[in-house]
């Protein structure tokens, strides 16, 4: 096996059956991304998104290391590597969507009615920013990490004594971000205090109540 591509590496590892049930569920049209979320993610990113950009969903963060480490080594990469750094978690931390082409990596988080987290956000960057100290995210392999939701996260914040890193951001030096668009008129079930008349995780009963997703920030 020669020197694989970076989109040609991720695919040996993208094994997802949720990714593989909507191919099949969809055919060969959902091999491509829509024309409206590649412009949106262009101007994120402040760089032009091909029609051929190859995606999977669920993509974990393990599988990113064996991905970069073929990249990186070729047939070495098949060899037993030391996990000193901590690169392999051996847990299914992953990624929600990536979008690839070329030497272009795009890592994309998404969140629709849950708020962000902190302390998610900052494990995911951290274990990114291993990759880079181990050699794995050269400078000749363009990363961006964007945000997707209803609204724009106000506020997730760098660890105290901190900066976000440059590739994470945009020009405002905040979280690159893209509008996830969702309907507004969702429900859900919830335990449900009947006594109270409000939701309770100790309720005996339980309700449908609105789901206010576009209120999550």
């Amino acid at each position: 096996m020669s020197t694989p591509t970076l989109v040609d590496a991720l695919k040996r590892f993208n094994r997802k059956e949720r990714y593989w049930l909507i191919r099949n569920a969809l055919g060969p049209t959902s091999e491509r991304l829509d024309e409206g979320f590649r412009a949106r993610l262009a101007e994120a990113i402040g760089k032009d998104i091909p029609a051929t950009a190859w995606w999977a969903m669920d993509y974990h963060l393990d599988w990113l290391v064996g991905a970069l480490t073929l990249v990186a080594q070729g047939d070495r990469g098949f060899e037993a590597q030391s996990n000193d750094a901590g690169l392999v978690n051996g847990n299914q931390e992953d990624m929600d969507l990536v979008v690839a082409f070329d030497d272009t990596l795009l890592m994309i988080e998404a969140k629709g009615e849950s708020a962000w987290s902190n302390a998610q956000f900052q494990s995911k960057v951290a274990r990114l920013e291993k990759l880079r100290a181990a050699g794995l995210l050269p400078a000749s392999i363009k990363i961006f990490f964007v945000l997707t939701s209803p609204h724009e996260p106000k506020f997730l914040v760098p660890e105290e004594g901190a900066a976000w890193q440059a590739w994470l951001c945009n020009p405002a030096g905040r979280p690159m971000h893209v509008p996830l668009h969702m309907p507004d008129d969702f429900v859900k079930v919830t335990r449900w205090d009947a006594e109270r008349q409000a939701a309770s995780r100790t309720g005996t009963c339980w309700k449908i109540v609105a789901a206010r997703s576009s209120e999550i920030v």
